[in-house]
């Protein structure tokens, strides 16, 4: 090791011989940055690896952002949570709310349900369900009379019968309450069977009823709340029978 001369009287230094430089100056000092941690920097928009790293200060003010043309924005989440276009599920989608000065918005009724739903008469499983309030007024009711239909002898005209015989066939497809008057030659009070049929011409069934005239051979029955389609009378003895229904 060589030895060392120095003399503290013509500059100072310190313990590592490093030499001490006194600098006195009010004004700034020109510095020229050209590394960082051994890396060139430059002025000038660059990449992250090439570029200082920064944090915004946690008391900092909303930082105003200005743009010439319209910014793009690809909104992929929300809260952390994927976002996508279309139909989703509650919790994938965003909430909103009206506001207060909304005008009333205007919604197309198509379906109820996931069942297609339309304006006008249709069935019971098409309708949606409704309840009259509890403290309802009275609800006006009109209705008109549905004119009877049916005329004198439609069923038998003076006909000459005998046991197994059938009167003519009536189409009562829309009728509800039957009445069968008429009169008969036989006055012994053979029953005289009604018959139905689902179609027509069709085989006939008994229903629960039978008509027993009187002993001067008249005779009346009443069907009501009942539901077939054609009708017949089925004779029983020998005779003359007028028979007729009324109905509606």
């Amino acid at each position: 090791m060589s030895n060392r001369i120095v003399s503290n009287s013509s500059f100072a230094v310190n313990s590592n011989y490093e030499q001490i430089v006194s600098i006195n100056n009010t004004s700034a000092i020109n510095q020229n940055l050209t590394e960082v941690g051994g890396t060139a920097i430059y002025l000038g928009q660059t990449t992250a690896t090439a570029s200082l790293p920064v944090v915004i200060a946690s008391d900092q003010s909303a930082v105003p952002i200005s743009s010439s043309t319209a910014l793009d924005v690809d909104l992929t989440n929300v809260g952390g949570t994927s976002f996508s276009l279309g139909a989703n599920t509650s919790a994938s989608s965003i909430s909103v709310t009206l506001a207060t000065d909304e005008s009333t918005l205007e919604v197309d009724l198509d379906s109820v349900g996931g069942t297609a739903f339309s304006l006008g008469s249709t069935t019971s499983a098409s309708s949606i369900p409704v309840v009259i309030a509890s403290d309802q007024g009275a609800i006006s009711v009109s209705f008109t009379n549905a004119d009877n239909s049916g005329s004198e002898g439609n069923l038998s005209n003076s006909q000459s019968v005998v046991s197994g015989d059938n009167s003519t066939e009536l189409d009562v497809r829309k009728a509800r309450n039957i009445t069968i008057t008429g009169t008969t030659t036989d006055t012994s009070g053979n029953p005289i069977n009604i018959n139905a049929a689902h179609t027509a011409l069709g085989n006939k069934y008994p229903i629960n009823y039978s008509i027993y005239p009187d002993a001067n051979g008249y005779f009346y029955e009443k069907l009501e709340n009942i539901a077939i389609n054609y009708l017949t009378l089925e004779y029983n003895v020998t005779a003359t029978v007028t028979a007729t229904a009324i109905f509606n």
